[in-house]
C-alpha cells in the first residue's frame, strides 16, 4: 500500500514541476507587443469622464495626471464633471486642456439643483451629453 501512495505523490509532484517547468520555459521566448505611437486607423478617439463633488484639493492634480498619456493627445479629451467646485479651481481647469460638464443644466435654479440633490436625482446621462450642460466659458 505504501508504495502505491509513493508511486501517487511522485506522479503528482513530477507533473506540477514539468507544469511549472513548461511555462518558465514559454516566458523565457515571450516578447513585448510594440505600441503603436502615432496615429493610426487604429486610434480610436476616447473621453477620460473624471467625477468631482467638492474635490477642489485634488482635482487639479487628477485632471493634470490623466492629460499624461501615451496616448495621442488628439485621439482623447479629459472631461472633469464639476459639481460644487469653488470658482478658482474651475478657472485653473480651464486654463488647461481640460473640458469642464455641469451634472445640472444652465436653465435650471439654484433651488431646483438642491431639490434635486436631497432627493437623490441624476440629471446628466453620459451616453447622449446635451449642449447646455458643457460648460463653454
Amino acid at each position: 500500500m505504501g508504495v502505491w501512495i509513493e508511486l501517487l505523490l511522485f506522479s503528482y509532484f513530477s507533473f506540477a514541476v514539468s507544469y511549472s517547468l513548461v511555462f518558465a520555459l514559454a516566458g523565457l521566448f515571450y516578447r513585448t507587443p510594440k505600441f503603436i505611437s502615432k496615429p493610426t486607423d487604429h486610434n480610436y478617439q476616447i473621453a477620460v469622464l473624471i467625477p468631482s463633488y467638492k474635490e477642489d484639493s485634488v482635482i487639479v492634480n487628477v485632471a493634470r495626471q490623466a492629460l499624461v498619456q501615451s496616448y495621442s493627445k488628439t485621439f482623447y479629451d479629459v472631461i472633469v464633471i464639476a459639481d460644487s467646485l469653488q470658482q478658482d479651481t474651475l478657472a485653473e481647469l480651464r486654463a488647461k486642456r481640460i473640458a469642464l460638464l455641469s451634472p445640472y443644466p444652465k436653465w435650471l435654479s439654484e433651488a431646483g439643483q438642491q431639490y434635486w440633490k436631497s432627493h437623490g436625482r441624476e440629471l446628466v446621462s453620459v451616453a447622449g451629453l446635451p449642449a447646455d450642460l458643457l460648460d463653454t466659458r
